[in-house]
């Protein structure tokens, strides 16, 4: 049993140490082994002594480190953890904006994925991952403790492209991993605030504290996006770009900004808007939305909540975004701002 514990955590035991093991289930005996071993050195020769008695040492070490946390945790909370996994599952399986995969999850890791991350980081046919997957990154939302979680970014380098690992070494540039040496396996760029909760925390309020730490993930690919789609210098600065460049990331950051006053003062948690803004960016964003026939769910909860002030129709019209819009698109902002009774910038 202890060895199906082990394996159901056999990506990230490796990941902790940097190296793979071997893992043998020996069905047929009462023992099963993971083992590592020390190369050209023979018991039968004396000189290699010293080297095979320092790798026992420092190994048994490293080992007994990262996998009896594994053992411990199953055996002392076994029964939290997995009503806190199942939790999590649940969670991802009900939102919209990520996509669970559900046979990459277990007691300690529940793995989506996201429209907006996988269209910077897409799959890769016939190249599976560190997970034997055709997607090479996961976000995690990590379960040791039974009181508290975070969700993290996990990328594998196992049989990538040259172009993808050039992305991933763009990441590593404005978020950088923990470990950024040349010839990685794995890396995180990426982490949540951590939330905690307790056994008398209801379902409910773990679920909204997991929406916040979604909300940072969507804000997250936004700025990589906006980050990634800079030129490098010839001496690898980047730089900002632009007038009008800059001005479409003044209009950005006004986009989120409406998503964070909107849910403060008005209680709208507009999740799905927030993600159209990591997907396509702030001004695709407010293109697609401004052109929808008959307005957005979102324009009729802040017309309820007497804030049209906060619509992206009221912030195409500001003057200091006019080179951004057609003519067109500013009418049927201002048409459809006066048809409900509220007075432009530009009266």
């Amino acid at each position: 049993m202890a060895f199906d514990i082990l394996l159901g955590h056999k990506d990230e035991i490796e990941s902790q140490l940097g190296i793979s093991l071997v893992w043998e289930r020996a069905d047929q005996y009462k023992a099963s082994w993971i083992c590592l071993s020390l190369k050209d050195v023979s018991v039968t020769n004396e000189e290699d002594w010293p080297r095979m008695a320092k790798f026992h040492a420092e190994w048994s070490d490293r080992l007994c480190h990262v996998v009896l946390p594994y053992l411990q945790d199953f055996y002392k909370t076994d029964s939290r953890l997995m009503d806190i996994a199942g939790m999590f599952r649940e969670w991802a399986v009900n939102q919209d904006a990520v996509k669970v995969n559900l046979a990459k999850c277990n007691c300690t890791y529940t793995r989506f994925t996201t429209d907006g991350m996988s269209e910077i980081l897409p799959d890769l046919a016939d190249a599976p991952s560190g997970w034997n997957t055709d997607n090479h990154y996961f976000y995690e939302i990590i379960n040791r403790t039974g009181n508290s979680t975070y969700i993290q970014l996990s990328i594998s380098s196992q049989n990538i492209t040259d172009d993808f690992r050039a992305v991933c070494d763009r990441i590593n540039e404005f978020y950088p991993a923990r470990m950024g040496k040349k010839d990685w396996q794995w890396r995180m760029h990426f982490k949540t605030k951590t939330i905690k909760f307790s056994v008398d925390t209801a379902k409910e309020s773990i679920f909204v504290m997991l929406d916040e730490c979604l909300n940072e993930i969507l804000i997250f690919e936004g700025d990589l996006r906006s980050k990634l789609q800079r030129k490098p210098t010839a001496e690898g600065e980047m730089k900002m770009g632009t007038d009008m460049e800059k001005l479409k990331k003044k209009f950005e950051a006004e986009m989120v900004q409406i998503y964070t006053t909107a849910k403060e003062e008005c209680g709208y948690n507009a999740t799905r808007f927030l993600q159209m803004i990591g997907e396509k960016g702030g001004l695709a964003a407010a293109k697609t939305l401004i052109g929808r026939q008959g307005g957005t769910d979102g324009f009729a909860r802040l017309w309820e909540c007497h804030r049209l002030d906060l619509s992206v129709e009221a912030h195409v019209l500001k003057p200091e975004y006019e080179a951004l819009f057609t003519e067109e698109e500013r009418k049927l902002c201002r048409d459809r701002l006066e048809q409900f009774g509220y007075k432009t910038a530009e009266e």
